[in-house]
């Protein structure tokens, strides 16, 4: 991630990321659309896997490159591992076989079929995408579909309307059962949902959906997914990284502010736990840190985050003096506000500048820090606009 990561986890930091599950409250007529929407997705699902495994009936040999003649679709090597470059899938159908296929597995491969063309300025377009995973069982071909409805409130359209498809991996090989990693990326989010499927008798069935209401899984904008090298009989941990997304000052995905954070996960029975966050030490995580202490009242933890000579203006600087400063002169960070990261400006000569707009009048605020690791704040000026 470039700069050194702070493992310190503090309990105001990060409220909640982009999720696709539910907000509390909802209706149980809303809870029963969603559940009759589910439903139905779920029908088609099956009724699919039934038409795709007719399609495919006349391929009597494992042969993929006869499978990807009778899909119509070019045959592509899904590459084992973890790569930086992974991008969403362009508009194009294909079919794509596990890399690094052990001797005497019968063959397996994930079915990507794209139900329209490309987006604004050519880039994939999402909505459509069918995903299917098909293993040769000694006979025949099986289909096994992998897009199922997202579990909880979210609606299986407009899930679709969003969702391109990123990869499939094997990540675990054990005797007689695999373990499959799908990752999907939400375009509108720029972020990515893993799903875990169990492999047993050459038929996918899922074992973990990071979408579920239950998934204490955080996905994060402009984020990847990375798995550690598995271990006998142990699922690797899996890694997941991307731009935080802090609820107190926002940060415009545009604006190349903010800072990077990276949750390690490991397998616990039937689901990938946190276990470890790490959050990269830059100025814009110290200053995300002093402004949710102050809202939370947290005066020596704020006090913790500041030069306190240099920020007070003080041979004799004291908690009891920054608490004083604090409530006098800057008393809307003890409030309920939202604060936004300014665009980096040359002009202002501060490239962490922050705003606040209350009521109709603009404040700008230029704070300064010392150098890093630290990164203490000296100073803090207010400027209306």
């Amino acid at each position: 991630m470039g700069r050194l990561l702070c493992g310190v986890i503090l309990s105001f930091i990060i409220p909640g990321r982009a999720r696709s599950g539910s907000a509390a409250g909802f209706s149980t007529g809303f809870d029963q659309e969603r559940a009759t929407e589910s439903s139905h997705a779920s029908a088609e699902l099956d009724q699919r896997t039934r038409e795709l495994e007719q399609m495919i009936a006349s391929i009597s040999t494992p042969d993929v490159d006869a499978l990807a003649r009778a899909l119509g679709v070019p045959l592509v090597v899904e590459k084992s591992g973890n790569h930086d470059d992974e991008s969403p899938l362009s508009q194009s159908s294909q079919l794509r076989i596990f890399e690094g296929t052990q001797s005497g597995e019968s063959p397996a491969c994930v079915l990507f079929r794209s139900g329209q063309g490309a987006g604004e300025g050519g880039q994939p377009a999402a909505g459509d995408w069918t995903l299917d995973y098909l293993a040769w069982d000694g006979t025949r071909w099986r289909a096994s579909g992998l897009d199922p409805a997202p579990p909880g409130l979210v609606s299986p359209a407009d899930w679709k309307s969003r969702v391109l498809p990123l990869s499939a991996k094997i990540i675990s090989r054990e005797a007689g059962e695999q373990m499959l990693a799908l990752l999907l990326y939400d375009a509108p989010a720029g972020a990515v949902y893993p799903l875990v499927y169990r492999v047993k008798e050459h038929q996918a069935t899922l074992a973990w959906d990071s979408r579920s209401e239950e998934s204490r899984y955080e996905a994060w904008s402009g984020g990847q997914i990375k798995f550690a090298k598995p271990e006998a009989g142990i699922l690797p941990a899996m890694i997941a990284s991307g731009i935080a997304d802090p609820g107190l000052l926002v940060f415009e995905r545009a604006s190349n502010r903010g800072f990077q954070v990276r949750t390690t996960y490991v397998w616990k029975g039937n689901e990938y736990a946190p276990v470890h966050t790490e959050y990269e030490a830059n100025e814009d995580f110290r200053l995300y840190e002093f402004i949710s202490a102050l809202h939370l009242h947290n005066f020596q933890a704020a006090y913790a985050l500041i030069d306190p000579a240099n920020f007070l203006g003080t041979d004799q600087p004291s908690l009891e003096a920054f608490r004083d400063a604090i409530q006098k002169s800057w008393s809307e960070f003890l409030d309920d506000q939202l604060f936004r990261a300014s665009a980096r400006d040359p002009a202002d000569g501060n490239g962490h500048a922050f705003e606040l707009d209350e009521a109709g009048k603009k404040s700008k605020y230029l704070p300064r820090f010392s150098s890093g690791p630290k990164f203490l704040l000296t100073s803090l000026a207010r400027r209306e606009e």
